[in-house]
């Protein structure tokens, strides 16, 4: 067996280590509480031990009471530490009374050898009430949770909180009374060498339920996360809900007024077409923000099929009255003929706002070199400043270049997540004007 000394240090050492360890993942996590009172009370009972190990070299009151003082309050710092982690409101005026009584036979006989077997009792009984009661709390919370990390620090706790209380029994029955604490025997040594291996599976324990406890916190952010987008999603439901009713019928209002009444003035006229056009704006933002929301809620369950990405360009063109169609093939395209419907319209429709003249814009598709398939939407309107092109995909992002020109911020926002979602890319380029490029990464079949 070492002696007692090396002991102190090997012990001294490992509380440091712990020390350092549970600080390090404190500082990482510390919305997490309890951690930072397991580091400091590491830290002291490291301090004390050192204390402890330079006994004969400083004086006994250093080594002896303030020694003591210090691994006394670390144990009852752990303690506190685990009240805090578990949830319990922590105690600490018994603490400190308990603490205050306990420290009483090491100020007053710290002189004296013939009182080391009161202060080893002393000492014994601090640890056994801390790390007992530590243990104890543990146990209960595994009980009711059943996690091996309960389990696991509580039985380091108990192992610690048994090998004091055994030290003093068999301190009684070896009557080491008089004897100097460097050379009491076996019995202090073997005490040390327990102590020893039980904190390092109660560390292990403490770091893996830090580690537990940084888990449950995700998860429940995770789901106060999912609980809000949802209630977002049945919010911008009952908005969309709500407002299609009414610019519904605002419009068949106007087309109503517009066959009914044969002599309409041009001002009448052009409030009609103000209104249809306001309208037609408010619907279609309403429809953006409807499938955003539905892209959010469903982003993993596409309804892909194969379609004729042609097709689809030529309906658009038709729709928008888009003449100008580079397009030689008949392309075969895997994906929500839906949402890509919906992301080519948006750019066809952002061409259309800021062209300057709407018989120059074209929709080109085909096979690049590289063997992928492309769609470029093109405007010969100002091109974008490079340093408005960083966030020309962001939600609600307005150009300030173009704040006269009306517009959500939505379009090239869900035109980006709805190209993302078919493993696609979509950049800007600049050309004698403004060029919007989808580039899909899968096969394609011409």
């Amino acid at each position: 067996m070492l002696d007692i000394r090396t002991l102190i240090l090997l012990l001294c050492t490992i509380f440091l280590i712990s020390a350092v360890m549970v600080f390090f993942s404190y500082r990482q996590h510390q919305k997490i509480e309890g951690p930072k009172q397991w580091a400091m009370g590491m830290a002291l009972l490291a301090i004390g031990l050192l204390l402890m190990f330079a006994r004969g070299h400083v004086p006994d009151f250093i080594s002896i009471v303030i020694s003591n003082g210090l691994m006394q309050t670390g144990a009852a710092i752990l303690f506190l530490g685990i009240q805090i982690f578990l949830g319990f409101k922590p105690s600490f005026r018994l603490v400190i009374l308990t603490l205050v009584i306990l420290w009483i036979p090491f100020w007053l006989f710290y002189q004296d050898n013939q009182y080391l077997q009161l202060r080893i009792h002393t000492a014994n009984f601090n640890y056994t009430l801390f790390f007992g009661a530590s243990g104890f709390l543990l146990l209960n919370r595994y009980i009711k949770k059943r996690k091996n990390a309960f389990l696991i620090t509580a039985v380091g706790f108990i192992f610690e909180s048994l090998t004091a209380l055994v030290r003093s029994v068999l301190t009684v029955l070896e009557h080491q009374a008089n004897e100097n604490f460097m050379t009491s025997g076996s019995t202090t040594s073997l005490f040390f060498f327990c102590v020893s291996a039980a904190h390092i599976v109660t560390t292990s324990g403490l770091l893996v339920l830090i580690s537990e406890r940084l888990q449950q916190n995700l998860e429940k952010a995770l789901l106060r996360e999912k609980l809000a987008r949802k209630e977002q999603d049945n919010f911008w439901a009952m908005v969309s809900h709500e407002f299609k009713t009414p610019l519904g019928t605002i419009r068949n209002s106007i087309q109503l007024i517009e066959n009914i009444e044969k002599q309409i003035t041009p001002a009448s006229m052009e409030a009609i077409n103000r209104i249809h056009r306001a309208s037609l704006r408010l619907s279609r933002l309403v429809d953006k923000t409807a499938i955003d929301q539905w892209i959010n809620a469903t982003s993993d369950k596409l309804r892909c099929i194969d379609f004729n990405l042609i097709e689809t360009i030529k309906s658009l063109s038709f729709e928008y009255n888009i003449e100008r169609l580079c397009i030689n093939q008949n392309l075969t395209m895997h994906g929500d003929p839906l949402l890509l419907s919906t992301a080519i319209s948006s750019l066809i429709d952002n061409a259309l706002k800021y062209s300057d003249n709407r018989d120059a814009c074209y929709i080109a598709a085909g096979i690049n070199l590289e063997g992928k398939t492309y769609v470029d939407v093109y405007n010969d309107g100002k091109e974008v400043s490079f340093q408005e092109r960083e966030h020309i995909f962001d939600r609600l992002y307005r150009s300030t270049e173009r704040s006269a020109i009306s517009g959500s911020g939505f379009g090239l926002y869900i035109t980006k997540k709805i190209v993302e979602l078919h493993d696609a890319d979509i950049k800007m380029l600049s050309d004698n004007g403004t060029i919007f490029r989808i580039t899909f990464n899968q096969g394609t079949k011409a």
